[in-house]
């Protein structure tokens, strides 16, 4: 049998074809046809089943797996038949024709790839703004992850291009050239963390996303759960990345010991704000959307990073708050336990007013606003008789904490009104001043 297949059926210049090739040949071709019609009329049909995929991005993807399909199928016939030549013969970089068709092949596997995961991660994003999650609350909103995609798929083929055409860049050597750092290796330090940006992507949007969705879980929890599993996906992707290089981690802390000491001493403050971000994200006494009032500055929590967190405040400005502030300082936080609080209005009225009418216009203006809930209903405390004015605590209910001093402000507005329509009086703060006259005889002494 073996003599049979090495039979030489065609034989020109340096060209020999055996029976043997000819069988592989077939083999391949029949086995990518097969192939390709599993993908066209299975695979395909279920990711266009999709109704997002646009008909302009389905007639692209269909082209390029036919183009795929075909130079699968010339590499197929020159790998079999042994048909390979060196275009540029005595170079360094190996360069033949089954080399450019794997070169071309990685191209455009590369773009159908980038096309079918961009398409799949950005329905999945679209999906995912229908649930309530960081977004509607976030100050950064999470990036889609079609950048990341492209990113990743072309260095693997600027990897493959320098590696396999001998075009690597050495770097820099040492210990007598037992440790030698290439351009691809920075390449590939680069892809690790660029797949742990992504991997950290499809957890939290697409794993997680249904599950807080299912559960009804808080953006608070949502954010403080995330920012975790970036965290760790970062830490590991780092030393996974240096073990990669070669790199012992002993060495490295053996003879940076006094360096990191020194380090230590001159970064105390920043350690401890790393250190109070992950405090805030276990304990998540402060979260994101929360509403904050901080040495009276009152605004919503965007992002609690690592070091710093994002409040913006009522002037839609953003300001970058040292996380130890909110471990040490004294910080009300108005969204811990409930989404509405308890405000007070004061207002004072003339003596001699009828404090009957007076309650019963407080307590209408109030209901009558819409940011005033009706439950809890809104009170009117006699607070006490002033130097000037009967003094009144007008107590009310809202959810509507950022922008709570403009509703004071429109409540104010209708009680003057009110006061003024029913000729209730708010008095100015009266003194009394007794003159004392100077007796007629002390001031003629005074004048000789």
């Amino acid at each position: 049998m073996e003599e049979i297949l090495d039979i030489t059926i065609i034989q020109w210049s340096s060209i020999t074809i055996a029976l043997r090739g000819v069988f592989a040949m077939a083999f391949i071709l029949i086995a990518l046809f097969s192939f390709r019609q599993i993908v066209f009329s299975y695979l395909l049909p279920l990711l266009f089943y999709h109704q997002e995929i646009k008909q302009q991005m389905r007639r692209k993807i269909r082209f390029m797996l036919a183009w795929l399909f075909i130079l699968l199928a010339v590499y197929g016939v020159l790998w079999s038949l042994n048909l390979d030549y060196d275009l540029i013969p005595g170079s360094m970089s190996d360069l033949n024709i089954t080399t450019l068709l794997q070169l071309i092949l990685l191209i455009l596997f590369a773009r159908i790839l980038d096309s079918i995961l961009s398409e799949v991660f950005e329905m999945a994003f679209n999906k995912d703004q229908d649930v309530k999650t960081l977004e509607n609350v976030s100050y950064d909103s999470g990036s889609k992850p079609n950048r990341t995609i492209q990113t990743a798929v072309y260095i693997l083929v600027l990897i493959f291009i320098l590696r396999n055409f001998n075009w690597d860049i050495r770097l820099f050597s040492f210990q007598d050239g037992n440790f030698q750092f290439f351009l691809t290796d920075v390449l590939f330090l680069v892809l690790i963390f660029i797949f742990a940006r992504l991997f950290s992507w499809v957890v939290t949007r697409i794993i997680m996303a249904p599950y807080y969705k299912n559960r009804s879980v808080d953006v608070g929890t949502q954010y403080a759960i995330n920012q975790l599993i970036t965290y760790v996906t970062f830490v590991v992707a780092f030393f996974f990345a240096i073990e990669s290089i070669g790199v012992r981690f002993a060495l490295i802390w053996g003879s940076a010991a006094a360096l990191l000491v020194g380090v230590g001493l001159g970064l105390q403050q920043t350690f401890n704000d790393l250190t109070s971000g992950i405090l805030l994200l276990f304990e998540r006494t402060i979260e994101v959307g929360n509403v904050v009032d901080l040495h009276g500055t009152i605004g919503i929590v965007r992002k609690i990073g690592l070091r710093t967190s994002q409040v913006e405040t009522r002037d839609n400005v953003i300001i970058l708050v040292p996380n130890s502030k909110f471990i040490v300082d004294e910080v009300t936080n108005w969204s811990t336990f409930d989404d509405k609080a308890r405000f007070q209005m004061d207002v004072g009225v003339a003596y001699g007013s009828d404090t009957e009418k007076v309650r019963d216009i407080l307590i209408s203006v109030a209901k009558q606003n819409a940011f005033v809930l009706d439950q809890p209903s809104p009170t009117v405390n006699f607070v006490d008789f002033g130097d000037s004015s009967l003094d009144f605590t007008l107590h009310f209910w809202s959810r509507n904490f950022m922008f709570i001093e403009r509703i004071k402000s429109d409540l104010r507005f209708e009680v003057d009104r009110l006061f003024r329509e029913n000729e209730v009086t708010i008095p100015f703060p009266q003194r009394d001043l007794w003159v004392q006259s100077i007796p007629e005889s002390s001031s003629s002494k005074e004048k000789k």
